[in-house]
C-alpha cells in the first residue's frame, strides 16, 4: 500500500531562510553604496584636477593665480577661470552631506577654492583647492594631510603652500547647492582671499 508522503518547510525553517536573505540583502545593499560613494569621490578627485588645470594655465598668462572674487566673474581681461574651461565642474553632492572622517557628516560635499600671496613673497602665487569625500576609506587614504601636504584630514587639497591655506570647509555649504551657483564663504566677496565655493559655471556668469 503506499503512502503520499506530504513534505514542506517548517515556521521556523522558514524564519531562518528569510533571515540569511535578508542579511545577504543588506551586506549587499551595503557594498553597493560603498562603490557608488567611491566612484562619485573619484569624480570629485577628477574634477579637481581640471580645475587645478585651468587655474595653472591661468598663473602662465598671468604670472599669478586667480582671485577669489575673479575666479567666476565673467569679466574680460582679468584671471576668470572660464576664459580656460569651457566646462566648471560641480560635485556631485554640492551641499549635501559627505564624510568628516570621525564616522559623521558634520561636512558638506563642495569645491573650494582659495588664492593667497605664497611664502616666497610672489603676490597671488598660492592656491588650494578642496573636495570632501563621501567613502570614509578615500577620506583616511587620500585626505589626511600625511598623503596630500596640504592642513585638513578631512578634505583632499591640492595647489601651492596648500599647508599654509586654511581649508574653507567648516560646515554647510547650502548657498551653493543649486547647479550653476557659487558663493564665497562669508558675505565680503570683494575679498580676494575669501574662500569661493564652486559648483558648475554660474547661469549668470557671475559669482557673488
Amino acid at each position: 500500500m503506499n503512502k503520499n508522503i506530504k513534505s514542506g518547510f517548517t515556521l521556523i525553517e522558514l524564519l531562518v531562510v528569510i533571515t540569511i536573505i535578508g542579511i545577504l540583502a543588506t551586506g549587499g545593499i551595503s557594498v553597493f553604496t560603498a562603490q557608488i560613494e567611491k566612484a562619485r569621490d573619484s569624480t570629485r578627485i577628477t574634477d579637481l584636477k581640471v580645475l587645478q588645470g585651468g587655474v595653472e594655465q591661468v598663473y602662465q598668462d598671468n604670472s599669478s593665480y586667480p582671485a577669489a572674487n575673479e575666479f567666476l566673474s565673467g569679466s574680460a581681461g582679468n584671471t576668470d577661470i572660464t576664459d580656460y574651461l569651457e566646462d566648471i565642474p560641480g560635485d556631485p553632492k554640492t551641499g549635501e552631506e559627505c564624510n568628516d572622517g570621525g564616522g559623521g557628516t558634520s561636512i558638506n560635499c563642495g569645491y573650494s577654492y582659495r588664492a593667497q600671496d605664497a611664502t616666497s613673497g610672489v603676490t597671488m602665487g598660492a592656491f588650494e583647492l578642496s573636495t570632501a569625500f563621501e567613502n570614509s576609506s578615500n577620506v583616511t587614504k587620500k585626505a589626511k594631510n600625511t598623503v596630500d601636504g596640504g592642513n585638513s584630514d578631512v578634505t583632499m587639497e591640492l595647489g601651492i603652500d596648500k599647508d599654509t591655506i586654511i581649508s574653507a570647509f567648516s560646515g554647510s555649504l547650502s548657498a551653493a547647492a543649486k547647479k550653476g551657483t557659487c558663493t564665497h564663504s562669508n558675505s565680503n566677496p570683494s575679498n580676494a582671499t575669501e574662500a569661493i565655493f564652486i559648483n558648475g559655471k554660474p547661469s549668470s556668469g557671475i559669482c557673488n
